[in-house]
């Protein structure tokens, strides 16, 4: 709460404009209530506008950290592009993991087969 009540010192600075530093200063500290909390006190609207101001690395971090429904909620306030990146950024990071998992299966597999003598060379 330090962060918040710093960033309500600040001098007359817009709303909108200090939504994102709340935002910074909360997943930082991984504070989920405080995300809660920023999303009940703005609205999904100026919610997802902030989001959208901050790296993609943060935006994926805040919306993995929202409760699946408020999730869908700001998801529906973001621009399109921002819908598009975000989603772009969750299905490439996937990516390499499976691969990795679908050779070590495949290793995995070759040296029982061949542990148990079932592989003919």
């Amino acid at each position: 709460m330090q962060h918040i009540a710093t960033l309500r010192a600040m001098p007359a600075t817009p709303r909108a404009s200090i939504l994102p530093l709340a935002l910074q200063a909360a997943i930082a500290a991984r504070r989920t209530e405080q995300l809660h909390d920023l999303l009940l006190q703005h609205g999904p609207h100026l919610f997802a506008h902030a989001v959208e101001a901050l790296t993609p690395r943060q935006q994926a971090d805040i919306l993995s950290l929202l409760a699946p429904q408020q999730r869908a909620e700001v998801y529906r306030h973001l621009a399109p592009a921002a819908r598009r990146q975000w989603l772009q950024s969750a299905t490439v990071a996937r990516q390499p993991l499976t691969r990795r998992l679908l050779g070590t299966c495949q290793r995995n597999w070759h040296w029982l087969l061949s542990s148990l003598g079932l592989v003919r060379h």
